[in-house]
């Protein structure tokens, strides 16, 4: 079922090659604008506000959140497109990309990406990766306990540039 959210759309023909632009996290399908506005008239574009989005719906919570989830809606109109199908993805939008990828890579005409967020491929490198991922597992648990304990600009204070090692 394809999740309800507000989808950024280009008006153009059905049964032109379909362009499914995912924003990052923190964002919305408006951040494709300029995209749809470069593209010209024998490509379609959809750029769904992904949950947590102003128009992508909150996550109901029930249960542990996966990409499974997110991918669900993007899936279903991979799935009801005839045509050709390229996939571009922004950081948490390269990531969740990624993923679709994955489960339907013999629908994809294409695949780009930007700043993708996959930090568990460090896990298959050497020492540095390792120690990179443990940054960002310990930006990620200060940030989770911040919005768990409703201490949100203590969380977000305690990862800020101010914070950064560079």
């Amino acid at each position: 079922m394809i999740a309800a959210s507000t989808s950024h759309v280009s008006h153009r023909a059905c049964q032109a090659p379909l362009v499914i632009a995912l924003h990052c996290s923190g964002g919305s399908g408006r951040q494709w604008r300029s995209l749809a506005e470069r593209l010209d008239d024998s490509y379609r574009l959809i750029a769904p506000d992904l949950i947590g989005a102003p128009g992508g719906g909150t996550w109901t919570g029930a249960g542990a959140f996966h990409l499974t989830d997110e991918a669900a809606g993007i899936l279903e109109m991979i799935d009801h497109h005839d045509g050709p199908v390229h996939l571009v993805g922004h950081s948490y939008g390269g990531g969740l990309a990624l993923h679709i990828a994955a489960v339907r890579p013999d629908r994809l005409a294409s695949l780009s990406l930007y700043e993708p967020s996959a930090f568990h491929l460090l896990r298959e490198l050497d020492c540095e990766g390792h120690e990179a991922l443990g940054e960002v597992l310990a930006i990620a648990g200060t940030v989770h306990d911040g919005l768990i304990n409703g201490s949100y600009l203590t969380a977000t204070a305690q990862v800020g540039p101010a914070s950064s090692p560079r």
